[in-house]
């Protein structure tokens, strides 16, 4: 009887353990981006098409509504051959997770 109820007694205790020891979410996220888009403008007589090319890395801290991030990024204008560097801020707000 003694050895069923320790039996009993150590589960019970290896399961309040393993419910203490969850991993703890990580709030940290790198991420990456890259694109590439061709775009009309309309100019009299004759529309001109421009392509844009870029890059981004960015930096996002998220709790569970909310994510705080930072970012830097490089354009190409294609057609003009004009570099455009960039860097910038966001905060955004979780609406509805799905």
């Amino acid at each position: 009887m003694k050895k069923i109820i320790s039996c009993i007694i150590l589960t019970l205790l290896s399961y309040t353990v393993y419910g203490q020891c969850t991993p703890k979410p990580k709030n940290w996220a790198l991420s990456a981006s890259v694109g590439y888009i061709n775009v009309s403008t309309i100019k009299q007589p004759v529309s001109r098409y421009q392509s844009n090319t870029w890059t981004s890395l960015n930096i996002n801290y998220s709790t569970s509504k909310w994510s705080f991030g930072g970012w830097a990024g490089a354009n190409f204008w294609i057609d003009s051959k004009q570099p455009d560097l960039r860097l910038g801020f966001s905060i955004t707000r979780t609406i509805k997770k799905w």
